[in-house]
């Protein structure tokens, strides 16, 4: 009984939900999607599913275990080469000509990227010393036209009608535009009494000095919200330190680079260690990030098979259109439509992989500190011990230094003296005295 129970339990093991999602589902989606393009243009595969399909229950269900056995077995291998297919994406292994060329093109990517938050912070920079210099400007023009006796000041700029009208359509205002609505306001506001009503009873230059004061904070607020969004993009698609391969790869490495400049932390080696904290904590907190880490990494997976089994599907459509079926009209269909679909799951798999991303940051964040008590180490006081920490675990773990890290006694954190041992480990670690 015991070896039956266990054999069952790999046997129900082998139907865990990251296996069906990321192979087993997309198997069975290609496969069917072939053997329909088959029996379209093939007659013999179209007389066979007919023929098996019109016996009784019996024979159609030793016809589908007779399928379905060779579809898992083949989902089973698929799973398993599954990192390999996506070290491809991320370019891994490539061949050295490949990954040269390709990475040409990704520095011409990371080039735009940065020239763009060069250009962002470039605006930003200008439009917030313009707002903060004409502010201080128009206020000093309205003191000084508060002497004039009259406002004849009845109709708005032009200038400033523009900026509203970039505002309105949520568009950029360009320092200069900004400046040259500016520079025509102040002299309106130094000839004319804003604080009184023109002739026809409009206090309408009060109003524009109001409104040309709430453009520029919008055209500042909306140049570092342009700023923080391509700095953004640029992080989240490419590393500090090292240039990948391929849109995947770079992710990847912006993974990387998030906790080396952040924390010193090389997430290569920390990664599985993490891992296993998240699992500790989904299993005694009842924490849902582990559920959700590995519903982001099933999705992923899935486009990931998705991907390579469409490639691997027009292949094998063409050279069956081309050998079996006598009519062009398939093989047609098939060379020109089926590129769209590796294509189409590609940009899905790259645009879930900086979801995926993102969430690696996220569990970086939110379970680095946790993963210290796993290694039974005192949490550090401040960023600059907790950077110092994970440089000396690298160095432990990685190039096996010989680096002496005292560990926290239980007992004696629990007692009274606690707060003061804690204290003392921190500074021996930090090299502290």
């Amino acid at each position: 009984m015991g070896l039956v129970s266990s054999l069952l339990s790999k046997v129900t093991g082998f139907f865990s939900n990251p296996f069906l999602i990321g192979a087993f589902l997309p198997v069975v989606l290609a496969l069917t999607v072939n053997a329909a393009l088959l029996c379209w243009f093939y007659e013999p595969a179209r007389l066979w599913v007919t023929a098996n399909w019109a016996g009784d229950m019996l024979d159609k269900l030793t016809g589908s275990l007779v399928v379905l056995l060779p579809v898992f077995v083949f989902s089973y291998v698929f799973w398993s080469i599954n990192p390999g297919l996506l070290a491809v994406l991320e370019g891994r292994g490539l061949p050295g000509f490949v990954t040269r060329n390709l990475k040409e093109w990704q520095r011409e990517r990371f080039n735009s990227k940065q020239q763009q938050v060069d250009e962002a912070r470039d605006g930003r920079r200008a439009l917030s010393g313009v707002a903060s210099r004409w502010e201080v400007k128009l206020r000093e023009a309205r003191k000084k036209g508060a002497s004039q006796p009259t406002d004849t000041y009845s109709t708005t700029l032009k200038e400033l009608e523009a900026l509203r009208e970039k505002r309105n359509y949520g568009d950029p205002i360009e320092p200069k535009a900004v400046v040259d609505a500016c520079a025509a306001i102040e002299i309106q506001l130094q000839n004319n009494n804003a604080d009184i009503a023109n002739p026809s009873g409009q206090t309408l230059l009060d109003r524009d000095h109001i409104d040309i004061i709430r453009l520029m904070k919008y055209a500042a607020g909306r140049a570092e919200g342009e700023y923080l969004q391509s700095f953004t993009e640029r992080d989240q698609n490419f590393s500090y330190f090292r240039l990948a391969a391929t849109k995947m790869g770079n992710m990847a490495e912006s993974v990387r680079s998030y906790s080396l400049s952040r924390y010193e932390m090389d997430i290569d080696i920390f990664w599985s260690r993490l891992l296993s904290v998240i699992r500790e904590e989904k299993e005694t907190a009842h924490d849902g990030f582990a559920d959700f880490l590995a519903d982001q990494k099933g999705q992923l997976d899935f486009l990931v098979a998705l991907f390579w089994l469409s490639l691997l599907s027009n292949l094998t459509m063409v050279l069956s259109a081309a050998l079996l079926s006598w009519n062009l009209v398939p093989l047609f269909a098939i060379v020109i439509l089926g590129p769209f679909f590796p294509i189409a799951f590609y940009q899905l798999a790259v645009t879930k992989y900086r979801d995926f991303a993102d969430v690696q940051r996220t569990a970086i964040d939110l379970f680095r500190l946790k993963l210290l008590g796993r290694f039974n180490l005192p949490a550090p006081r401040c960023t600059e011990d907790e950077r110092r920490l994970w440089q000396a675990l690298t160095q432990m773990l990685r190039y096996r230094d010989d680096i002496n890290l005292p560990f926290i006694d239980q007992l004696t954190v629990a007692s009274t003296s606690a707060a003061s041992s804690v204290d003392a480990l921190r500074a021996q670690i930090m090299g502290g005295k």
